[in-house]
């Protein structure tokens, strides 16, 4: 026992010094993963997609990366299989978009920026100019170096090393010494021979493969893949997915087009040709990177149906604030003016780059406007709805119509015998600009208003509204126009309507033993009153079961005459005002004892012959 006891205290100490340990390591390492002393960023997170992970490149623990963080030289940045970020270098003219299950190094040497690509693929993105006394942007790899610094480039890591396909302005490959320029739309695999350039005249005409599609979400269109220099006589097939890994076959075409519905994200794809006969591959595309997003109209903020704009007192004109929200990649917005519904009288046009806002000043009359967002890969723009407004002369307004409930602490249960109503009572000091009121109830505050909700109109301020079922309800009272409009609502008030529950059992005085009758047969009861009982019920059962006799008393006591002896039962309930039997208790037991208590006759004078 001893033994044992001493084995398990020397494993308890040695995990408890391995935590200390570990916990220690943990904090000091995180501790020196956040000091860089006097380092400067060399880039931001601009934007993050599921789980993005740093460290640097000296250290083994990874930290979770959120938006605005700075990255620093020799930090390594990975994502998950979902994961995408774009960071934004600190000279904020190139950026670079890291796609799921990759993994990079930045570093920074005096003025260059080297990136080493360890898994995975990303997207750099730049002005196509040699920045002017900024730092040189790079790509390092076990067989060359590859000068971003005036390129739009997407990489990736494979089997043939650094697969690289140049989007924009031109880009420099050093292998060994020995320099190779590539240019827009050039396409190679930078190995352990140096750069295999992939001469390719196909020409994608469209979607761009440099800048984003949109698509109205509302009303999917196809869109259209237009390419040139594959062979006549071949098939060319779309491949598209949604990673560079899961590519599949949408469609083929004999022609030089293939339309195709996309919904708003980011997809790869490309074109292969192929014998018709054969079905064999013949020449492919290189591999393009496509984002599609929604074409959005703006979202008008004011003035909206509820919006009220009157002239005030001598006053001609008044200012209509016009605010609303630009959709993300919109190059404009547009506002117009009509003073007509047949949109023929335009009395205002303005298209705004940057603002959100703008006043606007109208005199008394009708007008339609409508809101437009402009895009620049199309001359059709996204428009709101017409939105009709009005601008009215001053009227004194009218005190707001407040509505508020009686007995509203009042949070007992309703009770119902038969059908489940809801009784409620309201109040307003403007009843007189009232004409109707409008109960709602719902089972819950969402459905209010909709076609899970019931309603019932009143010209009182009380109703009794049957529900369907029993259960807890959300009511809220609309108060009315003559023109059906609600001019106010009142709080939502919770109420429970409930089954009026049937009353207790009395019981028998005592409340233990067996009854027991005199000698006589006569059994007194008494048992106890009950709360709300109209009158009770006393029914007497033999000790078979079988009903004898069913009594009903206003008092709470009785006394049942002329029984025979033997073993008998009884039971009493409550009625309650509505004539209904409440709840029963087990039956008592009653004893009638077989003996007389009268005395025999005495015979006196008895003479014998």
């Amino acid at each position: 026992m001893k033994r044992t006891i001493a084995r398990l205290s020397t494993a308890a100490i040695l995990s408890l010094t391995c935590f200390g340990i570990t916990h220690w390591w943990y904090k000091s390492t995180q501790h020196a993963q956040n000091d860089h002393g006097e380092q400067k960023p060399v880039a931001y997170v601009d934007r993050t997609r599921d789980e993005i992970h740093r460290r640097p490149v000296t250290r083994l623990l990874w930290q979770l990366v959120t938006d605005g963080e700075a990255l620093y030289p020799g930090e390594a940045v990975r994502t998950s299989s979902l994961g995408e970020v774009r960071i934004q270098f600190a000279e904020g003219q190139r950026f670079l978009d890291l796609e799921p299950d990759s993994l990079i190094v930045i570093s920074q040497n005096k003025n260059d920026i080297s990136l080493d690509l360890m898994d995975g693929s990303f997207t750099v993105k730049s002005s196509g100019t040699e920045i002017a006394g900024g730092p040189s942007l790079s790509l390092n790899s076990q067989n060359g170096k590859v000068d971003l610094s005036a390129a739009s480039a997407s990489l990736s890591k494979s089997k043939n090393g650094i697969d690289l396909q140049i989007l924009e302005g031109k880009a420099t490959i050093d292998h060994n010494g020995q320099k190779q320029e590539l240019g827009t739309g050039a396409t190679g695999a930078l190995g352990a021979k140096g750069l295999n350039s992939n001469k390719n005249n196909i020409k994608i005409i469209s979607p761009s493969i440099e800048k984003a599609s949109f698509v109205n979400p509302e009303a999917l269109q196809a869109l259209s893949f237009k390419w040139d220099g594959f062979p006549k006589s071949s098939l060319v097939q779309l491949k598209l997915g949604s990673t560079r890994k899961d590519l599949k076959d949408i469609g083929e075409s004999s022609s030089s087009v293939l339309n195709h519905k996309l919904s708003p994200g980011k997809y790869f794809w490309k074109l292969v040709a192929v014998d018709p006969a054969s079905k064999s591959a013949i020449q492919e595309s290189p591999l393009y990177r496509l984002e599609v997003i929604a074409r959005l109209a703006p979202h008008l903020i004011e003035p909206n149906a509820k919006t009220a704009l009157n002239l005030k007192l001598n006053q001609t004109e008044t200012s209509v604030d016009f605010k609303w929200s630009k959709p993300d990649h919109s190059r404009s917005i547009s506002l117009e003016i009509w003073k007509d519904a047949t949109l023929k009288n335009k009395i205002f046009s303005r298209a705004f780059l940057k603002d959100e806002a703008f006043q606007q000043s109208l005199p008394a009359g009708k007008y339609f406007a409508r809101l437009s967002a402009n895009f620049d890969d199309s001359e059709r723009p996204a428009s709101t709805a017409i939105l009709p407004f009005e601008v009215k002369n001053f009227e004194k307004p009218k005190p707001a119509v407040v509505v508020s409930w009686k007995n509203l602490e009042d949070k007992s249960p309703q009770y119902f015998v038969g059908q489940a109503l809801a009784e409620l009572n309201w109040f307003s000091e403007q009843k007189d600009q009232v004409k109707t009121w409008r109960l709602v109830l719902a089972e819950n505050e969402e459905d209010l208003g909709t076609l899970h909700s019931q309603k019932f109109e009143t010209t009182a301020t009380q109703t009794k509204a049957p529900v369907k079922k029993p259960g807890r309800y959300i009511a809220m009272v609309e108060a009315l126009d003559s023109q059906n409009n609600v001019l106010a609502k009142s709080p939502t008030r919770a109420i429970d309507i409930l089954p009026k529950p049937l009353l207790a059992a009395p019981d028998f005085l005592p409340k233990d033993g067996n009854l027991q009758a005199d000698n006589n047969g006569k059994l007194n009861l008494q048992w106890s009153a009950i709360a709300g009982a109209k009158e009770y019920q006393l029914t007497l059962f033999d000790r078979s079961g079988k009903e004898l006799r069913v009594s009903k008393f206003a008092k709470t006591q009785t006394s049942l005459s002329n029984l025979l002896p033997g073993t008998y039962k009884v039971v009493v309930v409550a009625i309650d005002e509505h004539g209904r039997l409440g709840e029963k208790e087990n039956p008592r037991a009653v004893q009638v004892p077989d003996t007389s208590g009268l005395n025999a006759p005495k015979l006196k004078k008895i003479k014998v012959n």
